[in-house]
């Protein structure tokens, strides 16, 4: 099959991850056969801004190909733009984020909550296509919430125009990553639209990845199977990097968190991610205070450089605890 004009070989894409999919897990889920990769979500203003952490994000040079770059935003005409831009990293392929389900992506417009609006789908797509000469896809979810069920709409109004794939994940917003994923959705798009889809969601190993291909008749299944909380649990991983995992696609609170810092120092951690805090919940007291109790009770000496980093919307502040 092939995506634009860019031949795909295998039937198991990997999908993009915050956080997961850099350029290093990339060139090794493709050198065990992934027919394609997406890099990390980014910033289309970061782009623009031609922001140095955005730009080692969006590095391709040593890229196993073919690899689609993903930009998530909410303006058409800066989405174009930042594609336009983003030619200058040598991607086969752009790739729009309509699915990501987090607040710092969805509470600023972007991500699965353009699916409110199918019409600013659609214009971000044929933005980005008056800009660049490669294949562009989307990746998009079942709908905000049950009420809002639109995969087929926006599928359609994206292939109108000019989206060469389409790739669906069959849980809604509000499921974020819980809850069992419907592949019915992902056939009725295939059964809606002429151009590829791609089918995610509950491919955790290959007997699954062949149901899926064979209940919905899409064209490849997409793998991000960090997401399967259970699978990871019971997994051959570090008991820091579970709990890193769960942390950020939120299985673990801020208090959890916080309890786990001493076996993080136990494994030599010195640098704690708390996904989940905001400046609403005035954030630099309260990392503080959610973490200070379990570093001491770790036994962490004062004077070493621990930190603690919190995310909230576009930037990350560093809180220093000792």
């Amino acid at each position: 099959m092939k995506i634009g004009t860019i031949p795909i070989e295998g039937r198991a894409a990997l999908a993009p991850m915050a956080g997961v999919t850099d350029a290093a897990f990339r060139r090794l889920c493709m050198q065990f056969g992934a027919a394609c990769a997406v890099t990390e979500m980014v910033s289309s203003r970061a782009v623009q801004y031609g922001d140095r952490k955005t730009a080692g994000i969006a590095d391709l040079s040593q890229d196993r190909r073919p690899v689609f770059l993903q930009l998530f935003g909410d303006d058409p005409m800066v989405m174009g733009l930042a594609a336009k831009k983003a030619m200058a990293y040598g991607p086969d392929g752009i790739d729009v984020n309509m699915g990501c389900p987090v607040p710092k992506v969805a509470g600023n417009g972007a991500g699965s909550a353009l699916m409110k609006t199918p019409e600013r789908c659609a214009a971000i797509v044929a933005a980005i296509k008056r800009n660049v000469d490669v294949p562009v896809t989307v990746k998009l979810r079942k709908g905000w919430d049950e009420e809002h069920v639109n995969a087929v709409e926006v599928a359609k109004l994206c292939e109108q125009a000019g989206a060469d794939a389409v790739c669906v994940h069959g849980r809604t917003r509000n499921q974020m990553y819980m809850g069992q994923a419907d592949w019915g959705i992902i056939k009725q798009v295939k059964e809606a639209v002429s151009i590829p889809v791609i089918g995610n969601g509950d491919v955790t190993d290959a007997q699954s990845a062949c149901r899926l291909l064979e209940e919905t008749g899409c064209d490849l299944v997409m793998i991000e199977s960090n997401h399967d909380v259970q699978m990871l649990q019971n997994g051959p991983y570090p008991y820091y990097l579970k709990r890193r995992i769960l942390a950020k696609t939120g299985h673990l609170s801020n208090e959890d968190c916080a309890r786990e810092l001493p076996a993080l120092a136990e494994c030599g951690t010195t640098r704690f991610f708390l996904g989940h805090l905001s400046k609403e919940n005035n954030l630099p007291q309260l990392a503080y205070e959610t973490s200070r109790l379990a570093m001491e009770e770790a036994g962490l000496r004062e004077g070493v450089d621990y930190v603690l980093q919190v995310a909230h919307r576009d930037d990350t502040d560093t809180v220093t605890i000792f």
